[in-house]
């Protein structure tokens, strides 16, 4: 017997949250989502246990009765209130926990609810698009990455969360190939680079991450660099965690020349970043931004071994941060900055360069690019 009973993994950056309706979303999401194996074997019994049970490919008549049970449920989503909602929800997660389900079921099934989903996912209630990304993440099969790839895109932070976490779960079940993973990592990779909320993009690292798209994670820690200009209040959490996890994997495995060179370079621009945001002072919460620089620094002193430079290698920031002194950090990175230009990572000006995103890139709460903080690393 086949039981799919799949908890929502929740990953919550440390920064604080400032988006309401994404902390709206994912506790609706998580109460939704707790749905126990018993109540879900309570099937409403628009499904016979002929139809479960049955191991064969369906023929046109089966997929008609399926599609139609799928569609009356999605309808009631649409139309009902919050209960009618839930309701649906459970009835079209029930199937999957009926007793002597087959795998043949199972797998025709998750695709039937891929298909028919679709309504939902573009609903105009975000409680009906929450709901929807809540049973892609359920769905055992590589069918559901068309819901949460438009969920990825969704106008709603909270909507856009849950996405992510079904991703993470595709992803950790091993239910999604080489190239639709890496079709879809390009799309993470786009909208990270205008993500406006960290509660978002905490989640979507960690997905390219646990699939070892480490290329494409660099390329969007770097891009971030341009996004975090001129958003002090914005934290850094979601990019530190990423970078950790880069560092623990790059360092200890086998880490390519050029992936060490892009490890780096976001490292050096980000420890840049921080220190100058602290410094400017119009910061309300230290945490994230002394988190990153100490982050950075660890990855740094790693790559110093690599540096064929007889330069010294630059002060540890520890001092300097417990004196606050954020200034001195800004040097430190100034200093890394020049060491970088050394083989074998021989990063250029123009690479270590630190420059707001262009206007399109801006995400719709930021407050534009400070020039106190659009700089070159190498600027001092």
């Amino acid at each position: 017997m086949t039981q799919i009973c799949c908890n929502l993994k929740v990953l919550l950056p440390a920064t604080p949250l400032r988006w309401r309706g994404a902390l709206w979303a994912l506790g609706l999401g998580l109460s939704l989502g707790q749905v126990s194996p018993a109540a879900w074997c309570q099937t409403v019994g628009a499904l016979s246990p002929a139809v479960v049970g049955d191991s064969g490919t369906w023929d046109p008549t089966r997929r008609e009765t399926v599609g139609g049970y799928l569609r009356s449920q999605v309808q009631s989503m649409l139309a009902g209130d919050e209960a009618a909602v839930v309701g649906a929800r459970e009835a079209v997660l029930a199937p999957f926990g009926t007793a002597g389900v087959s795998e043949a079921f199972v797998r025709q099934y998750a695709q039937a609810v891929a298909r028919e989903l679709a309504p939902a996912v573009q609903a105009e209630s975000v409680q009906v698009r929450v709901n929807a990304m809540i049973l892609a993440g359920r769905l055992p099969d590589p069918s559901a990455l068309g819901p949460v790839a438009a969920g990825l895109q969704d106008s709603d932070a909270g909507v856009r969360y849950l996405a992510a976490v079904a991703l993470n779960g595709l992803m950790a079940r091993g239910q999604v190939d080489q190239d639709q993973g890496d079709r879809v990592m390009e799309l993470v990779d786009r909208q990270l680079a205008a993500e406006d909320s960290g509660f978002v993009a905490a989640p979507m690292f960690q997905a390219m991450l646990d699939a070892g798209a480490f290329d494409v994670l660099l390329s969007s820690l770097n891009k971030r660099v341009s996004w975090h200009v001129g958003r002090a209040q914005a934290g850094f959490s979601p990019e530190a965690d990423a970078l950790r996890g880069l560092y623990a994997r790059l360092f200890v495995g086998d880490g390519t020349p050029e992936q060490i060179k892009q490890l780096s370079r976001a490292s050096v621009r980000y420890l840049w970043l921080a220190a100058r945001q602290l410094e400017a002072g119009n910061v309300s919460d230290n945490a994230s931004h002394v988190e990153i620089i100490r982050v950075t620094q660890t990855a740094l002193n790693s790559v110093r071994e690599r540096l064929q430079s007889s330069e010294p290698t630059p002060p540890d920031v520890l001092t300097a941060i417990t004196q606050e002194r954020w200034g001195d950090i800004v040097t430190i990175a100034v200093r890394w900055a020049d060491l970088l230009q050394a083989p074998p990572t021989q990063l250029t000006p123009q690479e270590l360069a630190v420059n707001a995103a262009p206007p399109a890139e801006q995400g719709q709460d930021g407050q534009g690019a400070g020039q106190a903080d659009t700089a070159a690393a190498t600027a001092g």
